[in-house]
């Protein structure tokens, strides 16, 4: 209950009142509708709401109404204590020494008691020995005594506050005595008691013996160090410590001692300075070695003096003498020190570029120190490496490849080769692979080389693309290989039936002191002859009849390599008594004539038909002749002979003649000699005994025909059955005129039929080719002797020579390239015709 009993009456008889609350204060009251009694029906809270406001209503039963407003007080229970004490004033807890009685010190105590009717009153109950005091309602703190920073900086005091209530609580604060700035910094001194000397070439940060030390009196003021000369950056101070430390390199020799000056700095910004001056010890210092630069070409060594390239920038403190020692050799070379002291770096071959090695300067008391020498290898160009062997064994007969010479160059450059030497012309080189080739085949029993000794001198030259070149000897030594012997003489000239000897074989064997063995092994007249195993003498058995005969002739070395040739013997009955028709050897018939007609000639013996001299065989030999024009012994036999006619040369004969240097031949007389003598042609007639001097061709009205004779009236017949026309050629280029020049001989071409067998068809082509291949092969001059035959059964007329040289064909048995001679030999021979009736 709240002490309210509401009360009202309606003065009706029968009427009751009821009664309620129009405003119940938020809920916080309740009314009894019969007795009015009002009640708390809600939480009261005195601190909240000291009282509070409701309404009453009473109604009666005839719906009329009143209202009444009652104040209720909420009476207050103590319910809380003090609160903690706080500090209400925002500023610092501070105040200045020597500050004024009464300044306060920025705190504000501040508590309250929750109980609204309770009232709360500060006090000191620590005063900091009576400097402070607290206003016991404000709660703000003032100085009451002498506050000094120096003696305190901060005192602590204790507040309490007590609530009406009774109950109490307490704070301690604390306050900063603020300094005043009252004094200046003090003078520097050095607080490190040791010597102020540090020893040259000190490291960095080493202490100098000084600790710089100065004070501010005023508490709060602190001091701080620098150097306002650091003599030129060689010293440094730590601004807290002021310890003074090395910050330079320090050298006795340059300065026994430096100045400093230090300067100490209060917070209060006075400050105060002191010089120090600080002694440099002497130390034996290592000497000081500084690098070097040198410069080399490739593949060149450098040979120093180390006084002057190595040592000559180094330096030693004292002043003392130095000396260099190796110490670590360069990689792309070597560094060799002579007993003169010099240097010697040599580097690798073929290296360019950069290289280092390293030495130590040292002092007489052993300090050393070391340094680098750099060395640039300047680039040159490098001649190529050639790889030879300095002799190379080659059989002999042999072309083709020798070697490749082997070179290699170290820039990759494009090697070209080349040959020189005495020798060269015997091989050729290939200017890229350096493949070395025989040009010729190479004879070990003539060797051609310059010496003769059979080694072929040669050098072989390798350059690059930049001229450099390499240059080595090769000697090629020519061995002996085994070969077939060769047969010269395939043709021999007999009498039927004689026994008489036809001579020996003519064969050669190329491998020196070879002896050689002969067999007859084949052919028509292998029963018909006789061959001395030894000598090779050929003789005609008894037997033997009139005709031409083949023999297979096989001729062995001692080593038994053979060669086997096909000999022609012709067996002829005596001309002058006439014989069988040689065309086969089973034949019979009269002597072949050939006619032509001319002058005779002014030496041999002169004749008609049937007086010529037919003993022996008669050889032409000439000693007069010039060593330029090479002959080779003509094929003779059965009174043939041999003429040269040549400008300047008399060539004496024996048996019948065809023509002198003087007669129908020389210069004056024309003919072939005339041509001869400025066409590089040289002449030679053979024929068997009886032909007389050839004159020129007849023209007008001394031409005849067969028998008849010309202007002089002799009658010349050729009998024998062996004509031969050799060439010498000196001048291939004119061999176009080769044609007229025989024609000029005035034989009557229609007296002869052109024949040839096979066998005489394949050695032309081969001469041909043979003739061919030296022309080309050979710059110098060539001297080619074209052969043309007649002998007995197949016939080659001088209008067939004349057609062979018009269409391009050389017809040869010996081919010459001074003084060598190889015999082809195709055997053309007269087939028909006669004095009376010619074909």
């Amino acid at each position: 209950m709240v002490g309210i009993t509401a009360s009202a009456t309606d003065n009706d008889a029968g009427d009751t009142v009821a009664y309620s609350l129009t405003d119940d204060a938020d809920g916080l009251f309740a009314i009894d509708a019969d007795t009015g009694v009002v009640t708390v029906a809600g939480t009261l809270d005195h601190e909240t709401a000291a009282s509070h406001q409701i309404e009453v209503q009473a109604q009666s039963t005839d719906d009329s109404t009143s209202k009444q407003t009652f104040i209720i007080q909420v009476g207050d229970v103590d319910e809380f204590d003090v609160t903690a004490v706080t500090d209400s004033d925002g500023a610092s807890d501070a105040v200045n020494e020597n500050a004024d009685i009464g300044t306060v010190v920025g705190i504000t105590a501040s508590a309250i008691d929750p109980d609204g009717s309770d009232t709360v009153a500060y006090s000191l109950t620590d005063d900091a020995d009576g400097l402070f005091a607290i206003d016991g309602t404000t709660g703000v703190v003032t100085v009451v005594g002498a506050l000094d920073h120096e003696a305190a900086a901060s005192h602590q005091i204790e507040v309490e506050a007590q609530s009406s209530d009774g109950s109490t609580s307490t704070r301690v604060f604390i306050i900063q005595v603020k300094d005043v700035d009252e004094f200046d910094v003090t003078a520097v001194t050095d607080g490190d008691g040791t010597a102020d000397t540090v020893a040259e070439n000190a490291a960095i940060g080493t202490v100098v013996g000084i600790t710089a030390s100065a004070s501010d009196p005023d508490g709060s003021d602190t001091v701080t160090y620098s150097l306002t000369d650091d003599a030129d950056g060689l010293f440094a101070i730590d601004g807290t410590t002021g310890v003074v430390t090395v910050a330079g390199a320090l050298d006795h020799e340059a300065a026994a001692s430096h100045q400093i000056e230090v300067q100490a700095q209060s917070s209060d910004a006075t400050i105060s300075t002191e010089r120090f001056t600080i002694v440099v010890t002497d130390v034996d210092e290592a000497p000081v070695a500084r690098p070097d630069s040198l410069v080399t070409a490739e593949d060149e060594s450098l040979t120093l003096d180390p006084e002057t390239a190595l040592l000559g920038n180094d330096s030693d403190p004292e002043g003392g003498a130095l000396h260099a020692e190796l110490v670590r050799g360069p990689l792309h070379g070597n560094v060799t020190i002579g007993s003169d002291g010099l240097w010697r770096f040599v580097p690798d071959a073929d290296f360019n570029g950069s290289d280092t090695f390293s030495y130590a300067v040292v002092d007489a008391d052993g300090n050393r120190s070391e340094s680098t020498v750099s060395i640039e290898v300047t680039a040159v160009n490098d001649a190529p490496e050639l790889i030879l062997p300095e002799i190379v064994v080659l059989d002999e007969n042999r072309v083709g490849t020798v070697l490749s010479a082997g070179s290699t160059d170290v820039e990759g450059d494009r090697v070209t080769h080349s040959l020189a030497g005495p020798d060269a012309a015997f091989f050729s080189i290939d200017a890229l692979s350096g493949e070395l080739i025989v040009v010729d085949t190479l004879d070990h029993e003539l060797p051609q080389d310059a010496d003769r000794d059979g080694r072929y001198e040669v050098q072989i030259s390798a350059t690059d693309e930049h001229g450099a070149g390499t240059t080595s000897s090769l000697t090629i030594e020519v061995a002996d290989v085994n070969e077939a012997p060769m047969v010269l003489d395939l043709e021999f000239n007999g009498t039927p039936g004689s026994g008489e000897s036809l001579g020996a074989i003519e064969a050669s064997d190329p491998d020196t002191g070879d002896t050689l063995r002969f067999e007859i092994v084949g052919g028509s007249g292998a029963a018909l002859f006789i061959l001395d195993e030894h000598s090779g003498e050929l003789s005609v058995a008894d037997v033997a009849r009139e005709g031409v005969y083949t023999l297979d002739i096989e001729v062995w070395d001692k080593n038994g390599m053979s060669t086997t040739a096909e000999l022609h013997v012709h067996l002829i009955a005596d001309p002058v008594h006439g014989g069988a028709n040689p065309v086969d050897s089973g034949d019979s018939g009269t002597d072949p004539v050939v006619s032509t007609s001319g002058s005779a000639g002014t030496s041999g013996s002169a004749g008609t038909s049937g007086s010529a001299n037919t003993s022996g065989s008669v050889n032409n030999e000439t000693s007069s002749m010039s060593s330029e024009s090479h002959v080779a012994s003509l094929s003779t036999g059965n009174g043939s002979v041999d003429l040269v006619t040549e400008s300047g040369i008399d060539a004496s004969t024996t048996g019948a003649s065809a023509g002198t240097a003087s007669g129908a031949f020389d210069s004056s007389g024309g003919g072939l000699a005339a041509f001869t003598q400025d066409s590089g042609v040289d002449s030679f007639i053979s024929g068997p005994a009886g032909v007389v001097s050839m004159p020129p061709r007849p023209t007008g009205d001394e031409a005849v025909d067969g028998d008849e004779t010309n202007a002089n009236g002799i009658q010349v017949h050729l009998r024998g059955h062996a004509l031969v026309l050799e060439l010498l050629v000196h001048d291939t280029e004119k061999l176009i005129d080769l044609s007229s020049a025989i024609h000029d001989l005035g034989l009557q071409t229609e007296l002869f039929q052109s024949m040839l067998s096979p066998h005489a068809i394949q050695a032309i082509s081969d001469a041909q080719e043979q003739i061919e291949m030296a022309h080309r092969s050979q710059a110098d001059r060539i001297e080619l002797v074209v052969r043309v035959g007649t002998i007995a059964s197949v016939s080659l007329t001088v209008g067939f020579v004349t057609w062979l040289l018009n269409s391009g064909s050389l017809v040869a048995t010996a081919l010459s390239t001074s003084p060598l001679w190889k015999s082809i030999d195709p055997v053309p021979v007269i087939s028909g015709g006669d004095d009376d009736e010619p074909s």
